[in-house]
């Protein structure tokens, strides 16, 4: 991708909203298949997070997703409606986006999947009502590789690991790992591990929403010291590299310039 349209990407979009995230962004409400009404927030992710998963899909070429926690699906219909727009059903071999959701029925009651129907989208999206660890291994198996994973699913320090380890494996060189939630410990964790531990992924800093004001980047990260007080990550990080204003944000974009080639014995603290 080039600089010019990372630039695009962190900057207000002109995206035409499909009708159903247009309808759930005016009410703040989703609906299931029986019309009963629930409220899409503060679960959803906001609508400058959404229209950066538009962009970055948009900008590639005709491109795999991947996404680990479907909930009230308003990220694939995002991604979605990006790959529709690219003319991704003409491909009528594949899905372009694979989702999985262990709790799709159970607790988000299909809403997910039943926006993604409304949408249009349905046919261009491969589903797993599975837990992530039991179905990224099976990609992996399976050989399969992406060019976007975005990691939103169960949010404790080992399934985000264990999340990210295989995708890690998953997404090609080049492509797009992108983290929601950062402001909680558990994938700061994780954050500071990747960016300590592994050479091979660069922090997109470009794709950050809005400055954030030196008042609020103090607040955030005072308020990260407080939820850890002893993590060595926040202040053993490189914050060139924009880390200490991901405390004010929620969304960070990493991408994979190469492979991993640690030796077996590799260590440093995060």
């Amino acid at each position: 991708m080039s600089a010019d349209a990372l630039v695009r990407a962190s900057q207000p979009s002109q995206m035409v909203l499909n009708e159903v995230l247009d309808e759930i962004y005016r009410t703040g409400h989703v609906w299931d298949q029986q019309g009963n009404r629930f409220p899409a927030f503060p679960t959803s992710i906001h609508r400058q997070e959404g229209e950066v998963l538009y962009r970055i899909v948009s900008d590639l070429p005709p491109s795999r997703t991947l996404e680990i926690g479907l909930a009230y699906g308003l990220s694939s219909l995002f991604i979605c409606q990006a790959h529709a727009e690219h003319g991704a059903r003409d491909d009528r071999d594949s899905c372009r986006h694979t989702a999985i959701d262990p709790f799709q029925q159970s607790y988000w009651k299909d809403i997910g999947l039943l926006n993604l129907e409304r949408a249009g989208y349905r046919d261009m999206v491969r589903f797993f009502e599975e837990p992530s660890h039991m179905v990224l291994p099976r990609l992996l198996q399976a050989e399969e590789s992406y060019d976007v994973v975005f990691i939103d699913g169960a949010h404790l320090f080992d399934y985000v690991l264990l999340d990210f380890y295989y995708t890690d494996r998953l997404v090609r060189s080049g492509g797009l790992v992108i983290l929601h939630d950062v402001k909680m410990p558990s994938v700061r964790k994780l954050l500071a591990f990747i960016l300590r531990n592994l050479g091979t992924y660069r922090l997109e800093s470009r794709y950050f929403l809005r400055a954030v004001p030196p008042w609020k980047r103090f607040t955030s990260t005072l308020r990260a010291l407080l939820q850890s007080p002893t993590e060595i990550h926040t202040w053993s990080l490189p914050w060139s590299q924009g880390f200490a204003d991901l405390f004010s944000r929620n969304f960070c974009v990493l991408r994979k310039v190469n492979e991993d080639s640690r030796p077996w014995h590799h260590y440093r603290a995060f």
